[in-house]
């Protein structure tokens, strides 16, 4: 699901063609915009112990080619 045919799909519901104009024009995921934020204080300190569990999960990922 990383990737999909333009256009409005039978499976997005009925509000698609009210909500879905980005996401129909596009085929997958782009780059996020801008660059990451930087995080301070407590969190700064969520993420950091976050980080663990996130790069175990990040391991299996199944990576676009």
């Amino acid at each position: 699901m990383l990737r999909w045919q333009p256009g409005i799909q039978e499976t997005d519901g009925i509000w698609a063609s009210h909500w879905y104009d980005k996401v129909a024009a596009s085929r997958g995921f782009g780059p996020p915009p801008g660059k990451r934020p930087e995080l301070s204080g407590a969190t700064a300190e969520l993420a950091d112990r976050c980080r663990p569990y996130y790069e175990a999960m990040r391991e299996h990922a199944i990576l676009p080619e």
